[in-house]
């Protein structure tokens, strides 16, 4: 679009007004250089910027930008000097990576304690000692279990005195503790709801989408504030505490981000600098994971398979440092082991070659219990979204804190801490072992030191199946309805109580199934009974089916299955955990579902390209720009024409990122690209350094030559040009530009033919056409597993 007639001084306006606007549109300190008379003025080099918010940054332009200024740093410096810089530069940043892990896993053991307590607070207090949660309370009775009280544990009833000699009087003394269970439950809630709608709004929900989304180049200021690090600490203690269906291992990695965030503006260059940020953004998620499930090396490859898109091996080892720091600060300044999720195995036993069958069942009901969970989750979200209820979000979470405590206080699988309940159901039973799932009827040869008893499973048992079924129910639906609310909400537990109940009933019935057969050929051939070790152990299963569900949910592999074997300490079960883990990734995507944080991120319409899925359409650059609106709305820059009135009119007038920058409004030859924020900046400092600058002077965007600076007034902007910006041209496939926004983490390529501008495709646009190419495909060609390969291949 030609600027030239828009260089005429308007009525009216004054270096004041002028200034006015200038001030308002970029403040701070500044440097630059220019001559002693102040007529000709030239532009330095851009600095660092502060990003609006919403927008996506340029990982190459950034780092170009960071290497200058280490450049222009070390000039000037003597030898002893610089090298003592150097050193302390390159240590400092170490340095805040391990104490941001060491302050992680402070909080994180803060969190724990405190949902542990709140927990417990709905159901009573402790008898002796009042800060004790009740599972530490009941720990000397050495009898406690979900399904079970102790002594040392006072109910609500025997609080206010409404019991006789410990026994339970009737059924005035259950409604007491139920109306107390279900008053508090709420209440803690409808608190954490209130303060995330009053204090801190970016503290709902889990988090990782919009981490994601940020690792990814995307800026969303306030997400990762201070005031979202109190407010997401203090709401997953409630939320948590008052048995919703959400766990705190999700909010929990971003709570580490915003560590993470406040940690990096101690540095020079990690604050001024987004793409060195991401670095500790990346370290901070993987020591979030690793104190959630005590599992570092987990914690690492989460970040790195899940969460970051741009992984080099400088970042892997802040990460590790990160999670190592974490853990150390937990196991060292946990009170009890009790306070986090780690389910170390009571048993040692080998698993059958036969039980590949029922773990390999545990993977399919694993990728189907996924898929379910995700469609139902989303329509909810939407139907949300569509109504009234997003208007009222402390009402939506009293309702469902209510409705959750109500369903939860008559069973003992559901009335427990979601994380004991897990440890229960991932357990070994050993013969006196009291409950519903160890109420076997033990042979009459059976002891503590028979390593193989006949545990023919009594009615309790059966009982116990049917509870642990409506455990299950009752968790898919509430966690449907909560996951996505306006409170922190984590998917992470409930997902694993969900596959852990799953798997102990696949279990149970496996063992039975097998105690059943050893009377014939079959089942001695299967299972020996002289083999020497219990053939069937259910709480195996429960492990298994934990991997497996959550498998299906957030489709990751290797990072789970290390969480897992680092959670249990049982890596003898490696190929068990990842035969149902492979087989839950691998069907839930051949029913065409992305994981759940991805399709949260296309429900919000993040800017986030998938460097997972492979773009094969043979669509080219020309004809995407032509579907774009191609030349039309082009706006451009001429390097020698403008003044500085059109280039302020050109900002005010045109919200674009940046320009690019042509040789004549004629002859549209492409000399390079300015960013918007550039051309402010340097407005800015060219009035702030010479007042004589009038609305008519010209604005050269190339190398003023010594015989025009003669010419009074001319403004020297070559420096903010970016004259290595990708150019890419009509006929380029766009599987090659895809390819260059993943791995290069580009914001916008220039298209040109011979030379000329011909337009420009941003990552939006870039992110719209892969969405739109998925949806068509979707529509045009039935998904299944035989043309999983051949998706997005079509023109």
């Amino acid at each position: 679009m030609n600027t030239r007639d828009r260089a005429q001084h308007p009525e009216g306006n004054n270096w004041n007004s002028q200034y006015d606007y200038l001030d308002s549109l970029i403040s701070g300190s500044h440097t630059s250089r220019h001559d002693a008379d102040g007529l000709y003025y030239k532009a330095s080099l851009p600095n660092m910027v502060t990003y609006p918010d919403f927008k996506t940054f340029d990982w190459n332009k950034d780092e170009i930008r960071d290497n200058a200024e280490n450049h222009y740093d070390k000039i000037g410096r003597s030898g002893f000097v610089s090298g003592l810089l150097e050193f302390l530069e390159s240590w400092w940043g170490w340095i805040l990576v391990i104490l941001m892990g060491v302050c992680v896993g402070i909080i994180s053991v803060f969190i724990h304690c405190g949902i542990s307590w709140f927990s417990s607070f709905r159901e009573g207090v402790c008898r002796y000692d009042l800060y004790k949660n009740k599972h530490d309370c009941c720990w000397v009775s050495e009898v406690y279990s979900v399904d079970s009280d102790c002594e040392e544990f006072l109910t609500w009833r025997e609080v206010f005195g409404l019991y006789s000699d410990g026994y339970v009087v009737g059924a005035y003394n259950y409604i007491f503790n139920y109306l107390g269970y279900i008053t508090l439950s709420a209440a803690f809630a409808t608190l954490a709801a209130t303060y995330v709608k009053v204090i801190a709004p970016y503290a709902y929900g889990s988090g990782i989408p919009e981490i994601k989304t940020i690792l990814s180049g995307y800026v969303i200021k306030g997400f990762l504030g201070k005031a979202t690090l109190l407010v997401k600490s203090m709401g997953v203690i409630l939320c948590v505490g008052a048995g919703m269906s959400v766990g705190m291992e999700g909010p929990i990695v971003h709570i580490a981000c915003c560590v993470g965030n406040i940690f990096a503006s101690f540095s020079r260059r990690f604050r001024n600098n987004e793409a060195r940020k991401r670095v500790m953004l990346s370290a901070s998620v993987a020591a979030g994971v690793a104190v959630a499930f005590i599992a570092p090396i987990g914690g690492v490859l989460f970040s790195f398979e899940e969460l970051s898109y741009y992984f080099p091996v400088k970042t892997l080892w802040k990460a590790l440092a990160a999670a190592m720091a974490g853990v150390f600060t937990v196991r060292y300044i946990s009170p009890t082991d009790t306070h986090h999720c780690s389910f170390f195995l009571n048993f040692d036993t080998d698993w059958n070659m036969f039980e590949l069958i029922p773990f390999s069942m545990l993977g399919v009901l694993g990728a189907f219990y996924g898929v379910f969970f995700i469609k139902c989750n989303l329509f909810w979200t939407r139907y949300k979204a569509t109504y009234h209820f997003a208007k009222y979000p402390i009402l939506e979470t009293f309702v469902l804190a209510f409705i959750t405590s109500l369903l939860a206080f008559p069973n003992p699988f559901t009335k427990a801490e979601a994380t004991q309940v897990i440890k229960q159901l991932t357990s070994k039973c050993n013969v006196g072992d009291s409950g519903y799932l160890c109420a076997y009827n033990w042979s009459s040869s059976a002891d503590s030191s028979d390593p193989y008893h006949d545990a023919v499973a009594s009615d309790e048992v059966y009982f116990g199946i049917l509870l642990l079924s409506l455990a299950i129910l009752f968790k898919l639906t509430t966690t449907i309805l909560t996951f996505g609310s306006k409170i922190p909400t984590g998917l992470f537990i409930p997902t694993m109580y969900i596959g852990a109940c799953t798997g102990r009933i696949v279990g149970i019935l496996t063992e039975q199934t097998i105690i059943s057969l050893q009377g014939n050929g079959f089942g001695e051939f299967i299972c020996p009974r002289n083999n020497g070790y219990q053939c069937v152990t259910p709480g195996l299963y429960g492990i298994v089916g934990s991997a497996a569900f959550l498998s299906g949910v957030n489709r990751m592999t290797v990072t789970l299955a290390i969480i897992m074997i680092e959670l249990t300490g049982g890596l003898k079960y490696i190929i068990p955990i990842l035969t149902a883990v492979m087989i839950a990734k691998w069907l839930g995507d051949c029913l065409c579902t992305s994981s759940i944080y991805e399709e949260y991120i296309q429900l919000k319409k993040y800017p986030f390209l998938s460097d997972k899925e492979e773009y094969s359409a043979n669509y080219r650059v020309g004809e995407v720009l032509d579907i774009r609106g191609g030349y039309r709305g082009l706006v451009w820059i001429s390097a020698t024409e403008s003044t500085v009135i059109c280039i302020q009119e050109l900002i005010e007038r045109y919200n674009y990122w940046g320009y690019p920058v042509v040789l004549t409004h004629d002859s549209r030859l492409l000399l390079g690209y300015v960013t918007k924020l550039d051309l402010k900046q340097a407005l800015y400092e060219a009035w702030a350094n010479s007042r004589e600058i009038r609305v008519d002077t010209l604005v050269h965007f190339v190398e003023v030559r010594p015989e025009q600076q003669q010419f009074r007034h001319i403004l020297d902007f070559s420096k903010i040009v970016d004259r290595a910006q990708f150019q890419v041209t009509r006929s380029t496939p766009m599987h090659n530009v895809v390819k260059m926004f993943q791995k290069i983490g580009l914001r916008q390529v220039l298209v040109s033919e011979c030379g000329k501008v011909e337009g420009i495709l941003s990552k939006k646009d870039i992110v719209e056409h892969v969405l739109q190419t998925s949806r068509q495909y979707e529509e045009d060609h039935s998904c299944s597993c035989w043309n999983l390969s051949e998706r997005f291949s079509y023109n």
